[in-house]
């Protein structure tokens, strides 16, 4: 998902990337208390038929869903922030505060598409400056990729107008 703020009018510009969650961390927890309750009627039944060995498999089963669950919302928790301000283009990438950060002067700065890793996933996008490159939006889609990319383009050329 992709919103854009502006802050200074024509001066600063704060485009902040974020991923489709589909889950927030209260319905997770709501699911997997929904989980646990039908793994744990299922395996009382078998156990109660005489199959014991079952009762450890559940459990191994929703420890094995909970930690996928958990790590899909860390995923999900990732943010991204490009700042375009006066000559300076800033990206940071984290979850609750920036864990990498890019500081780029805005004229030399030039969006590179690339190919994906995979053969049918979307191609990737890179800001590109002084042959260093970073892939951003990497859990965007591509139409978003797209509009993120014209939205950067349209940005610091009208950031270049405006230096000169």
């Amino acid at each position: 998902m992709i919103k854009t703020e502006q802050g200074v009018p024509g001066r600063q510009h704060r485009i902040i990337l974020t991923a489709n969650a589909s889950m927030t961390a209260r319905q997770m927890h709501f699911f997997l208390a929904i989980a646990l309750l039908f793994l744990g009627m299922t395996a009382t039944g078998f156990v109660m038929l005489g199959a014991w060995p079952v009762l450890p498999f559940a459990g191994l089963e929703w420890l094995l869903l909970a930690y996928c669950m958990r790590k899909t919302l860390d995923r999900n928790a990732l943010r991204e922030v490009i700042t375009l301000a006066d000559d300076v283009l800033i990206w940071e990438q984290g979850r609750l505060e920036p864990e990498r950060s890019l500081r780029l002067q805005s004229a030399w700065v030039a969006l590179e598409w690339g190919e994906s890793r995979n053969r049918n996933h979307a191609r990737r996008l890179f800001l590109r400056s002084h042959g260093r490159r970073t892939e951003i939006g990497a859990f965007l889609t591509e139409d978003e990729r797209a509009t993120l990319a014209a939205t950067l383009t349209r940005l610091l050329s009208d950031n270049q107008k405006y230096m000169r």
